[in-house]
């Protein structure tokens, strides 16, 4: 479910992605130090934020352009079956469902990295309005990496809130493949909570909650020059029980697959 922001909202999110897309392009464009990047993911469906998105395998291929402490990203969800025909009204097989495109900033201070900047979210094919966030976020570079970060949505949700708390732990280059092939193993878990705004758009309960949690594991495999092949298997739950009577989707999800990186 989402509400239709008011002309207010809808102005600041214009006019504070399309500042910092300019500043951004200055960039693009005066720099021989550009770093672009493109991931590839299959998974067997798409979670998000402990929602069910589509019960479904989905490819979900990103491309990243990054300078300096610059970051912009381009992100797709590509429906492989038809599994949301009900739900959308039409067929979306074969059919990008959602596209992010977010501009971030990140600066490091001692053991601490922050980042800020903002998403914004279409969703072809579906019916369901774009929407917009602002997020800040911090992470210590110590023992287990704890880090927040917090999206303001400022167009569906109305100014509603959305806290990420995770953990993190990479086990570095356990395993020797091959020559200049490395195996990692990478281990991940957050909790989610969610204002009162944010949980009555999303989850129909007006009242602020915690909203789910997740717990991940990957594999990453780095090899001799820029690529990298990531298997993930990770699960999500939701977490407060009046937002599990009320939501249909499934509330209690095990992910799987692949992703592949590329520099260039």
């Amino acid at each position: 479910m989402l509400i239709i922001a008011s002309p207010k909202l809808k102005a600041v999110s214009f006019i504070f992605f399309t500042l910092l897309f300019m500043g951004f392009s200055s960039f693009l464009f005066t720099s021989p130090k550009l770093s672009p990047s493109a991931d590839m993911a299959i998974y067997n469906k798409y979670l998000w934020r402990g929602m069910n998105i589509s019960n479904k395998v989905v490819a979900q291929p990103s491309l990243n352009l990054s300078y300096s402490k610059f970051n912009f990203n381009i992100w797709g969800n590509l429906e492989l079956t038809d599994v949301n025909e009900a739900s959308y009204g039409k067929k979306s097989k074969n059919k990008f469902t959602e596209v992010d495109y977010s501009l971030a900033w990140g600066h490091s201070i001692d053991k601490f990295n922050l980042e800020g900047g903002i998403i914004h979210y279409r969703f072809p094919n579906t019916g369901s309005k774009p929407t917009s966030e602002i997020f800040a976020s911090i992470t210590a570079d110590t023992l287990l990496n704890p880090s927040y970060s917090l999206y303001w949505d400022i167009d569906a949700a109305s100014g509603g809130f959305y806290n990420h708390f995770g953990l993190g732990h990479q086990f570095a280059n356990l395993l020797e493949l091959s020559k200049e092939t490395f195996l990692s193993l990478d281990l991940s878990g957050h909790i989610g909570f969610g204002s009162s705004k944010y949980n009555l758009v999303y989850f129909s309960e007006n009242a602020g909650h915690f909203t789910d949690y997740s717990l991940a594991l990957s594999l990453p495999i780095k090899g001799k020059g820029n690529w990298e092949l990531s298997p993930q298997l990770a699960y999500t739950s939701i977490i407060n029980d009046n937002i599990r009577k009320k939501v249909s989707f499934k509330k209690d999800n095990y992910l799987w697959g692949i992703r592949a990186n590329v520099s260039f």
